[in-house]
């Protein structure tokens, strides 16, 4: 019986003997540096190579980005700062503080006195004296019509084109705005139709002035809607729709004007330009 137990005791030593050197050599196993294994080494530097090349691509692409987005971020706030400056000027000139009230009896005077200055010191070259006069005048009375048109006028002798075209885009709004009060108090005045279209024409030609004849003929169109059949006007239209190339505008402007005015000397070498439009 005892030689039987001889087997089971030897496995049992055997057993033992194992574990212990498996208990040995695990603190070692847990210790091998797995990146030291060329296969893993191989894929974390693949994947570094990766994550840098992903990093270089997407510095690139903010860079561009920066790039293109840096001209229009600047260009927008450009135009702002320009509206800006514009819309603080216009306040300064045309909305300065009000001036101590003048008796209604004598405002009349007043202005009509300042409207006939102004006109006075214009015909003698003395323009920046006209201006003050002109400019007194609307602080009297903001809606005073006669003194935009005036001060419209003034800038455009003297060649302030941006000034002009500030006064006339302001004209054109208080007359829309007051063409029907207008009428109703003043019902024997100049046409408030013949003033806006004559208006529409002078911002068309301030735009003409500043190279800007997209606008300009969009105002000239807006001027013959005001007042059809006036001459004037459909050959300010005539000669912007030949600038612009526009044949089948020129052509219906064309017959509008020998209609409006059939005497008129022009016409045939007006039709000769529209001819030669290619």
């Amino acid at each position: 019986m005892a030689y039987d137990l001889i087997p089971i005791f030897v496995l049992l030593v055997s057993v033992t003997v194992v574990l212990l050197i498996m208990g040995r050599k695990l603190p070692q196993a847990r210790s091998v540096d797995v990146a030291s294994i060329p296969a893993e080494r191989e894929l974390r530097l693949k994947q570094r190579l990766l994550a840098d090349r992903l990093r270089r691509r997407l510095q690139g692409f903010g860079r561009w980005l920066s790039a293109v987005c840096r001209p229009v971020v600047s260009a927008l706030l450009r135009f702002v700062k320009r509206r800006y400056r514009r819309i603080l000027d216009l306040e300064q000139r045309y909305q300065r503080p009000k001036p101590e009230p003048v008796p209604s009896g004598d405002l009349t005077g007043t202005l009509a006195a300042l409207i006939q200055d102004a006109q006075r010191l214009r015909s003698g070259g003395d323009f920046a004296a006209a201006e003050d006069h002109l400019i007194k005048a609307i602080g009297l009375n903001q809606h005073h019509v006669a003194a935009y048109e005036m001060l419209g006028d003034l800038y455009l002798e003297t060649k302030e084109f941006a000034k002009a075209r500030e006064v006339f885009t302001y004209l054109v709004k208080l007359l829309r705005r007051g063409a029907s009060r207008l009428a109703a108090v003043q019902p024997k005045e100049a046409g408030q139709a013949q003033r806006l279209a004559a208006c529409y024409q002078n911002l068309a030609m301030v735009f003409q002035e500043l190279g800007q004849l997209a606008q300009a003929l969009q105002n000239a169109r807006k001027a013959v809607a005001a007042d059809a059949d006036n001459p004037r006007m459909l050959d300010f239209l005539l000669k912007i729709s030949i600038l612009v190339k526009d044949r089948s505008l020129a052509d219906k402007t064309w017959q509008a004007l020998k209609a409006a005015d059939p005497d008129n000397a022009k016409l045939q070498d007006l039709r000769q330009q529209i001819d030669e439009l290619r």
